[in-house]
């Protein structure tokens, strides 16, 4: 306990040297959560029109298939149907970032046939870029 506890105290003295702060430290440990994307004062939102369960099977594709990261990790939250998805390893996409840079994908129902999509990233150059052309792509036919 006393070593775990000694760790902690290092990583948060080296985070006020290097200029970090406790939130990056802990994204870098945890990921995106889905109260970072509900949030974030800076994320890009669009209603599109499918629904919800469709939307995230495309948004899963257009990840993997068209923007050539990974998903790495989903969730379902059954009382309010709404889908979170967190990706990384965008650097093939969009050479501003490091491959571990999460983005957060939040799918909510927006009505009958609609979906409300919310992108968000700690850098937000990427979140703007994904969030383009996810939009493009799931507005597609």
């Amino acid at each position: 306990m006393k070593r775990l506890t000694a760790i902690l105290v290092t990583l948060v003295m080296a985070s006020g040297l290097f200029g970090c702060s406790i939130a990056s430290i802990r994204e870098e440990v945890t990921g995106l959560t889905v109260g970072d994307v509900e949030r974030a004062k800076k994320k890009f939102t669009k209603v599109i029109p499918i629904d919800a369960v469709t939307c995230v099977e495309k948004t899963g594709g257009v990840i993997i298939c068209n923007m050539n990261a990974l998903l790495t990790g989903t969730l379902v939250n059954n009382t309010t149907d709404s889908f979170y998805l967190r990706a990384a390893r965008f650097d093939k996409f969009y050479s501003n970032c490091v491959n571990t840079t999460d983005v957060g994908i939040l799918i909510k129902p927006a009505g009958p046939g609609k979906s409300l999509v919310e992108v968000f990233s700690e850098n937000s150059f990427l979140a703007e870029a994904v969030s383009i052309e996810l939009f493009r792509l799931l507005e597609q036919k």
